[in-house]
């Protein structure tokens, strides 16, 4: 399968996927009131789910899990982990009631930025994606946090976003039998995506 080939597949999928919401935060979890029990169960489980159904969240997140199957095992590990740590940090500082600026726009940013770094893998240092991704990491906890939703959508919204981080370091491994640059075609989509994204807060 070539470049070609599988550029043919990816981005019209990619399209295809992002139809389905132009919003960066589709299905929050805000009960009547906005009252939220701090160990609500409702909330937990809305919060794993999140990561599947918010498009800018499971695009990033997967993102992240392409990128850490590129970086191998030990670094792998490292990057899913700053991404993660600063998620849960980003969370926090959110709940404390301090916000990042232009949060919105940054998140679309995020998701572009992801797709570029995956293209141009070959070319970035190991410290300059960790870096990256750990902010990226802080600016979606910190979206999240803003909620201010209970601690258990915390808890959910971390628990989710590994289970689709590892999805992502799944998907790639049967493209690694396929082609030697898997994430290159992931971050032509991831891309695609950001794009699709920063078209609806930017313009």
């Amino acid at each position: 399968m070539t470049f070609r080939d599988l550029t043919k597949t990816t981005v019209p999928l990619a399209a295809l996927t992002l139809v389905q919401s132009l919003s960066a935060h589709p299905g929050h979890y805000h009960p009547e009131g906005d009252q939220v029990d701090e160990f609500d169960a409702e909330s937990f489980f809305s919060a794993v789910a999140h990561p599947f159904t918010g498009l800018d969240h499971m695009v990033a997140a997967l993102a992240v899990g392409f990128l850490a199957y590129a970086m191998g095992r030990r670094m792998g590990l490292a990057l899913a982990a700053s991404f993660l740590g600063m998620l849960a940090i980003g969370s926090a500082v959110g709940r404390a009631g301090l916000g990042v600026p232009f949060l919105e726009q940054g998140l679309a940013l995020s998701v572009l930025g992801l797709g570029v770094m995956l293209m141009l893998y070959k070319n970035s240092s190991q410290a300059l994606r960790l870096g990256i991704v750990a902010a990226i990491g802080f600016w979606h906890g910190n979206a999240h946090g803003l909620e201010n939703a209970g601690g258990l959508f915390a808890m959910g919204l971390w628990l989710g976003t590994v289970l689709v981080v590892s999805l992502g370091a799944l998907i790639t491994l049967p493209f690694a039998q396929i082609t030697a640059s898997p994430w290159r075609y992931a971050g032509l989509a991831v891309g695609t995506a950001g794009c699709v994204f920063c078209a609806t807060h930017f313009v």
